[in-house]
């Protein structure tokens, strides 16, 4: 009989799991199979930590012990393993990599497992991570970019910057760079850990992440950022703005997970980001530095299929402000009235009956 109650109690608890998963993210495509800490470091992390979020597949389990090897604190990591005739060899793999690199990962990283058989649901695995993960201030940070390592330190020093993060207002930028030469992105070990380090190789060598392609990171204004000595602020003036920044999560809009494969899906999260009315704010001394990999071309079919989606979520996102909007234009906040003209929402707002 107490076995009885004990397998009825286990199955509602599963049953009940599924349904909270099935409701927490909605929108995505399923079935999907998700197993939270399926890997669960054995201490839990202080409060006052800063956890990086990323997401992984089984070929960047390298690419996050690199990471590791920078950044100190606890990690919140999404694993996801498509469902096909390689799941058990891939799965065999995750174990290896568990076994293997216990003493690294016991006591620093969470990791989320997720398989299916749809491809890229970035913002999906983007939100598992950030929704398991056990401390409140966090940095959203793709596994190929290396933090300097004085980062931690350099926060717990600033007061400004510890009571914004506190009041969950303030969202802080690292600027992030990466090298012309491919054969250099490979050598991580390497890559400047001071700002005076990066100052004597910037303009040369290195450069603003995917400066030469799109304006997914100009609004940081590196010029300014080279001369800096305090934190100042900024505002986005592109859509196409995507940084690396902490913030506190308790405050920040979640991703979109309407979005599937490359283009503009984290763009479109950090567009209704700065919406909200969070103040954006660059770091003066810290920075990431992006570990080179190959890009697959299919990444520029990815990006026409989501521009659709981007154009309906701009227009959605522009309506659901529309109450703050307006109210701002009534108390005549004329200066924030810009910004949102800017962000090309305020003229659309004002053509919604």
């Amino acid at each position: 009989m107490a076995r009885n109650k004990r397998t009825k109690k286990e199955s509602l608890r599963k049953f009940s799991e599924k349904r909270i998963f099935d409701k927490m993210f909605a929108t995505v495509l399923k079935p999907t199979d998700l197993k939270p800490y399926f890997f669960k470091m054995k201490r839990q992390p202080r409060n006052d930590e800063i956890s990086i979020t990323t997401l992984i597949t089984v070929d960047r389990f390298d690419t996050l012990l690199n990471s590791m090897k920078t950044f100190d604190g606890p990690y919140s990591v999404t694993l996801h393993i498509f469902d096909d005739e390689f799941l058990q060899e891939n799965l065999d793999k995750l174990n290896n990599f568990l076994i293997i690199n216990l003493k690294t990962i016991e006591n620093r990283l969470d990791l989320h497992l997720i398989v299916d058989k749809f491809t890229r649901q970035l913002n999906y695995f983007r939100n598992v991570a950030r929704f398991f993960s056990r401390t409140d201030i966090l940095l959203p940070l793709d596994v190929d970019f290396i933090v300097n390592k004085n980062f931690i330190p350099n926060l717990k020093s600033n007061d400004f910057v510890q009571r914004k993060l506190r009041s969950g207002k303030g969202i802080f930028i690292l600027p992030a760079f990466e090298y012309q030469d491919e054969w250099v992105n490979t050598t991580f070990d390497r890559f400047p850990q001071t700002k005076a380090e990066v100052i004597s190789q910037f303009g040369t060598n290195l450069t603003i992440f995917h400066g030469r392609r799109n304006k997914g990171h100009t609004s940081t204004r590196y010029s300014k950022w080279l001369t800096s000595t305090d934190v100042y602020p900024i505002r986005p003036d592109t859509i196409r703005y995507e940084p690396y920044a902490i913030f506190n999560k308790t405050y920040v809009p979640w991703s979109d997970e309407r979005f599937t494969g490359y283009g503009g899906n984290k763009a479109a999260w950090w567009y209704e980001i700065y919406l909200s009315g969070l103040e954006f704010w660059v770091l003066p001394y810290d920075f990431v530095i992006h570990i080179y990999h190959g890009y697959p071309e299919v990444r520029d079919n990815e990006r026409i299929k989501n521009t659709p989606i981007i154009l309906n979520f701009v227009s959605e996102i522009c309506s659901r402000y529309k109450t703050m909007f307006l109210r701002k234009e009534e108390e005549k906040d004329l200066e924030e009235l810009q910004e949102f003209e800017m962000m090309g929402c305020y003229e659309k707002l004002k053509r919604i009956p």
